[in-house]
């Protein structure tokens, strides 16, 4: 799934249309965040203008999460940035999901 969503991620970047667009972006959040920060990304991508509308509806379906922390900073406390760095940052935490997903299959 976290495949998946990082190739329509990707194919959704290069149909960008207004790269200026500020957005509330979380950067390297803590590991106890990920959900949170998850959740501000899903929100986020709803407001990507993009030219590929139905592949944001998938993302942003791709995306969901049961839970979020309590615990962690509301997605509006976190910095606005343009549109590219939010998708970079959103990449940075898939990779990063990815990789301990990986890392718990082969120590198991």
């Amino acid at each position: 799934m976290l495949k998946q969503v990082g190739t329509e991620l990707y194919h959704l970047e290069k149909s960008l249309q207004h790269k200026g667009l500020m957005l509330h972006t979380p950067t390297h959040n803590n590991d106890c965040c990920s959900l949170s920060a998850l959740e501000c990304f899903r929100v986020n991508v709803n407001r990507l203008q993009t030219t590929k509308k139905n592949l944001q509806r998938k993302l942003s379906k791709n995306l969901m999460t049961p839970m979020i922390k309590a615990s962690c900073p509301p997605c509006s406390s976190y910095p606005k940035s343009g549109s590219e760095q939010f998708v970079q940052e959103l990449q940075f935490l898939l990779q990063k999901a990815t990789n301990r997903l990986m890392w718990k299959q082969n120590t198991s």
